[in-house]
């Protein structure tokens, strides 16, 4: 980093590094050119972090020779965005689309309303009374009002709502504080207050797990056309696409079709949001789902973009269930080395 200033959360100000002068070049032979080729105007994506753009030119280099679309990994979640009640650190987010920008890049908002990564000041506001919801639903749509209104103009999409199927019973809503305080509807409040602010913005409902036929995937479908028809303004759904277990998780070419499809005929876009595939069921597995995804969106055009759920493994890590950290080998570059599933991502289109 060219400079990094760090004061405590009293009001002063944060600055990140300057990624004003981070500019680089397409590459002929990368991901979204070759995509362009077979579908103009199909956006390739990958989600993003301020610390490698800003630190490391290989990650550098294969996010901009092979994509033009970014999604703010964590730097828009709330527990990022507002550490604090009313307080808003919105410097990492801005340098992110600094770079986007400069570099020609679209950017996918990510993420407004969200079951985690709440700051605890929001995920602890009252509930218990008629009193207390009524102002834990003005501090949310304050919330709202602000981060919306900071980025307006700077968002192709958004995720206004992400995740909000239950993960036990799958097809319920998280009873989470915007439902505790704002009931079921919350969703078509937030859509309607984010659609006044900023009408050009794309919104979308992101969700794991309905990328194939059965109760989940209809309960995300009926949700998404009951906000519209309560005066939302949901313009697609996002599929995750993490396949992290390949005899639960694998996708099924003609089954995602026809999911895509399901969602169009219904007039709502479609857009791969998070596409991860590990490689414990080997690495022929691993590609075969990667190049399966990617062109049955790119084919389709319903499906409006595809985004991958980081650059490179050299920055995927997590701690496993026994307590112990872990690299992950999910992605599509391995510390500045192109993957299997790379290579055969550049097969297909070419």
């Amino acid at each position: 980093m060219d400079s990094l200033t760090a004061q405590g959360m009293d009001g002063n100000t944060m600055t990140a590094a300057d990624t004003t002068g981070l500019v680089g070049v397409s590459n002929p032979d990368g991901l979204q050119t070759l995509a362009d080729a077979i579908r103009p105007g199909f956006k390739v994506g990958a989600a993003v972090a301020l610390g490698p753009i800003a630190s490391n030119a290989t990650y550098r280099s294969e996010l901009l020779q092979n994509f033009n679309s970014v999604t703010l990994e964590n730097a828009m979640k709330p527990q990022f965005l507002s550490p604090k009640q009313g307080v808003y650190t919105f410097q990492e987010a801005d340098a992110l689309i600094a770079f986007a920008h400069k570099n020609g890049m679209t950017v996918h908002g990510h993420t407004l309303a969200f079951s985690e990564a709440e700051p605890s000041w929001m995920r602890n506001l009252p509930t218990a009374t008629a009193a207390d919801r009524q102002a834990t639903t003005t501090a949310l749509l304050d919330y709202v009002t602000a981060v919306t209104t900071h980025f307006k103009g700077q968002l192709d999409s958004l995720d206004v709502i992400n995740e909000p199927l239950d993960t036990d019973d799958g097809t319920s809503l998280q009873q989470n504080i915007w439902y505790k305080a704002m009931g079921p509807d919350y969703m078509v409040q937030i859509s309607q207050l984010v659609h006044s602010i900023d009408p050009d913005v794309k919104q979308y409902v992101n969700e794991n797990g309905a990328e194939m036929s059965g109760d989940r995937q209809n309960a995300l479908f009926k949700l998404v056309q009951t906000i519209n028809a309560q005066g939302g303004f949901i313009y697609g759904v996002g599929l995750q696409a993490h396949v992290y277990d390949m005899s639960t998780d694998a996708i099924n070419a003609n089954a995602l079709n026809k999911t895509i499809n399901r969602f169009g005929a219904a007039g709502l876009k479609v857009r791969i949001s998070e596409n991860d595939a590990d490689d414990d069921s080997g690495i022929k597995a691993q590609t075969q789902q990667y190049t399966t995804i990617f062109m049955t969106c790119l084919q389709n055009t319903n499906c409006v973009s595809y985004t991958t759920w980081g650059v490179d493994d050299a920055y995927d890590w997590f701690i496993d269930d026994d307590t112990t950290l872990q690299q992950g080998h999910d992605l599509l570059f391995n510390s500045g080395k192109q993957t299997s599933a790379y290579k055969s991502l550049l097969a297909a289109l070419q």
